[in-house]
């Protein structure tokens, strides 16, 4: 029988490969974003790159609460920021895609 304590360090450990996995794409686009030099040209890098310290963060705290016993509280923060990286990730992509298509719409 799994315990409570167990299933919460199974979603920890969730957290934490989720957010290291989403430091690395961020950081891979920010870099594509700076060798095509559209960074320049836009903010997708600094939007990403304020998606990437939300994660970064949230894999501190998760490998905090993995390493303690009393892990709820820690566990909680690095679920949220987690949820906040995604949400940020997310709107900052359907807010530009609405800006495309409000600017296209526009120039026709």
């Amino acid at each position: 029988m799994i315990t409570q304590n167990e299933k919460d360090r199974d979603i920890a450990h969730h957290i934490f490969n989720g957010s290291i996995a989403m430091v690395g794409v961020c950081l891979t686009v920010i870099t594509l974003f700076k060798i095509s030099e559209v960074g320049a040209k836009t903010f997708a890098d600094e939007f990403l790159a304020v998606d990437a310290f939300f994660f970064i963060i949230s894999t501190f705290i998760s490998y905090m609460s993995l390493r303690k016993n009393n892990h709820k509280k820690l566990e909680w923060i690095a679920d949220i920021l987690f949820f906040f990286g995604i949400v940020w990730y997310g709107g900052r992509r359907s807010v530009y895609r609405v800006f495309l298509m409000v600017t296209n719409s526009e120039h026709q």
